[in-house]
């Protein structure tokens, strides 16, 4: 596993696994909200990409990168 797709990258979840996957030099393509105050929860990494992108578009999202592996951590609602 070298490319990973996260939704819900800023939640307790999302942030432990993006930090196991930088100790593992795994690229991860972290999915946010748009203007997400939670988004300065996101570790700095060369490894962490961030894009914009809510629940209702999440089907109409398209990535010129190939992922091996994708990981649906997001909800709608608290």
């Amino acid at each position: 596993m070298k490319h990973v797709f996260v939704t819900g990258a800023t939640s307790m979840i999302g942030i432990a696994f993006i930090k196991q996957c930088i100790q593992h030099e795994v690229y991860v393509r972290a999915i946010d909200l748009f203007n997400s105050v939670n988004r300065k929860r996101l570790p700095e990494s060369r490894y962490v990409e961030i894009e914009d992108c809510d629940l209702e578009n999440l089907k109409k999202y398209k990535s010129e990168k190939q992922f091996d592996t994708f990981y649906h951590f997001a909800w709608s609602n608290t």
